[in-house]
């Protein structure tokens, strides 16, 4: 943190990054961020690491003299995940392993034109340091190398992990992160985070606080943040119920089945193409399905859960109830257990914390990150244990609550009347 940079926004390039140290890697193999969209090459300026004295020390006039056109040029972040850190800016002297940063805390994405434009601050918050080890996590996902032959300048080859490819639109149906990750980092989202303080400290609302409304009255009212809420939720929600059909089989002897919160459709949409015997309810509010497609086997009906459910044999809800306080759970799966015949079912397709969380575990890290979010942008939201899952169908007259099957991270649970 000692070095100055009238430049930034560069990954850290010759060298290995993990969360515990730094070391220089002879085949120059570095490991750069997770790619949204584009990335892009950006020249870097001239840059020096000052010495006690604050002048130029001879090690960084050394690097700057002899540092070749291609090394001075890093390889620059996808501008989408600048929003992810608000954002950070950094870069590195591939010569001599120095690091050279600069932060900028902005509210709005920049597009590759705007990254070009020179941005130089300094570090003025003593709290943005903690940044560091969550940053060198973020920077796995994806492969940077730099090869050099004898009679070659030096190239840079950049190649994706293969989970890169969630983050990308196929064209095949295959389902996709990106809206998710754009609306998770929008400027709605993000400032709802400065008021964190105030829910751990005083019970507070962190959404209204920083919007002055909750998050689903305000979803009601902003048109653009609305269409990104059911892109996201379609996209990302593709990718889960492709791996649930794999999986379940509780849709066999269904005849009629209603997605509660079903959006645009799209998961009712995969449902019947592979039991075209189902007939499907999409219910949503009407908003919401004013810009729902048609879809084979698939009515729309506009409506609230929270006054009633239309009638079916099942009654899907996906990734709703963690939206929701405990009380207001109980008035959904009342609604439903209402709707359903004898011997109906809920199927529930949500998150179930574990019984003893565990350090360095990927699935309790993935519980504990939509739990904060919840705790952030959804009031009363949270993820729940089984043994909640069971209290709450309890209180709404289920008879049984069980785990059928997992698909990622998340549990299909059936309640059964």
């Amino acid at each position: 943190m000692g070095y100055r940079s009238t430049n930034q926004m560069f990954v850290h390039v010759g060298f290995e990054i993990s969360p515990y140290k730094r070391t220089r890697k002879c085949k120059n193999i570095k490991h750069t961020i997770l790619p949204i969209s584009t990335f892009v090459y950006l020249p870097s300026s001239k840059f020096q690491a000052n010495n006690k004295n604050g002048k130029p020390s001879s090690r960084a006039r050394r690097n700057d003299d002899h540092a070749s056109v291609e090394d001075r040029y890093q390889f620059g972040f996808p501008h989408g995940f600048q929003s992810c850190v608000g954002a950070w800016r950094l870069r590195h002297d591939c010569c001599h392993g120095q690091w050279c940063m600069a932060l900028i805390f902005g509210d709005s994405f920049w597009s590759p034109n705007q990254a070009h434009q020179p941005r130089g601050a300094y570090v003025t918050r003593p709290d943005v340091t903690v940044i560091c080890q969550p940053f060198d996590l973020e920077m796995s996902y994806s492969r940077n190398w730099r090869k050099r032959s004898n009679r070659e300048d030096p190239k840079r080859i950049y190649a994706a992990e293969p989970v890169c490819t969630l983050f990308l639109t196929r064209g095949d149906d295959s389902g996709t992160l990106k809206s998710l990750f754009m609306l998770l980092n929008s400027q709605v989202f993000f400032k709802t985070w400065d008021n964190l303080k105030g829910v751990i400290q005083e019970g507070k609302d962190a959404f209204s606080s920083a919007h002055g409304m909750p998050l689903f009255e305000y979803i009601g009212l902003d048109e653009q943040l609305a269409g990104m809420v059911n892109h996201a939720m379609a996209e990302s929600s593709t990718i889960i119920m492709k791996k649930i059909l794999e999986v379940y089989r509780g849709f066999e002897d269904v005849n009629t089945l209603v997605d509660i919160g079903g959006g645009l459709g799209t998961v009712l949409n995969l449902v019947t193409s592979k039991y075209p015997q189902i007939k499907g309810i999409n219910f949503d509010l009407t908003m919401v399905l004013a810009n729902a497609p048609s879809y084979p086997g698939v009515e729309h009906v506009p409506g609230d859960m929270f006054i009633e459910v239309p009638k079916g044999d099942a009654i899907l809800v996906k990734r709703v109830l963690h939206d929701w306080t405990d009380q207001d759970c109980v008035k959904i799966l009342k609604n439903c257990w209402k709707s359903l015949p004898e011997k109906g079912k809920v199927i529930v397709v949500d998150i179930v914390t574990p019984i003893e969380p565990k350090y360095g575990d990927v699935f309790s890290n993935v519980v504990f990150s939509m739990d904060m979010l919840m705790l952030t942008q959804c009031s009363g939201g949270k993820e729940r244990s089984l043994s909640q899952f069971e209290a709450l169908a309890s209180a709404s007259g289920f008879l049984t609550c069980e785990i059928i099957c997992l698909a990622y991270a998340f549990s299909v649970i059936e309640m059964h009347k």
